[in-house]
């Protein structure tokens, strides 16, 4: 698993070669399209409007590791 960054500063979330989610900021709020589960069949948004707020979102729904690791993209940025 790694993350990417992407075009106009999102995340692009990779597991095995493929893009399962992206994590970034539109019209300066915070969102992600990663799954809620290691299988499911669709994506949702969780939207916040800020980033710190975003991120303790995040952090509550950790025990998923995917998560972690956009946690960790977007508090390195």
């Amino acid at each position: 698993m790694k993350v990417i960054e992407d075009s106009c500063g999102w995340y692009r979330v990779e597991a095995n070669g493929q893009t399962i989610g992206y994590v970034g900021q539109h019209k300066n709020v915070w969102k992600h399209t990663l799954p809620a589960r290691a299988k499911v069949y669709q994506d949702y948004w969780l939207v916040s409007k800020d980033k710190e707020s975003f991120l303790c979102l995040l952090g509550t729904l950790r025990r998923f590791p995917l998560r972690q690791y956009a946690v960790e993209a977007l508090l390195n940025s």
